[in-house]
Formats: C-alpha cells, sequence, structure tokens
C-alpha cells in the first residue's frame, strides 16, 4: 500500500466547518444577500416556536 494519500483522503482529513459558516460563506461568494432577511424571519419563527410552551408567548404578544 503507498505511503501517500489520495486528493480524496487528504480533504477526509482536513478540519472540516460548521454548516452556519458554509451557509455564510455561500451568501458571501455568491452574493445572495437577498437570503438574510429569510433567514431572520425563520430565525425568529423559530425562537418564538422553542418559546410557546414555557409561557413566555403571551408576554412577547402583549409588547405588539
Amino acid at each position: 500500500m503507498s505511503s501517500q494519500l489520495s486528493e480524496f483522503e487528504q480533504l477526509n482529513q482536513e478540519s472540516s466547518t460548521g454548516t452556519a459558516r458554509e451557509f455564510w460563506l455561500f451568501i458571501v461568494e455568491n452574493k445572495c444577500w437577498w437570503m438574510i432577511p429569510i433567514l431572520v424571519i425563520f430565525c425568529a419563527f423559530g425562537v418564538l416556536i422553542a418559546c410557546g410552551p414555557s409561557g413566555i408567548l403571551p408576554f412577547v404578544y402583549m409588547m405588539f
């Protein structure tokens, strides 16, 4: 067996970046700035859904 690693094996041994960082790099490299407001809204809905069972949600409704 050869001591040299194939290109695929070398790429596998490199440290992997997180999903959020890869998505951010995708937005920056492809200049898809219009995706940022959509992501903010999705995150806000996720927070509201996560806070629903905790009893905090009625206080959020009162603020608006």
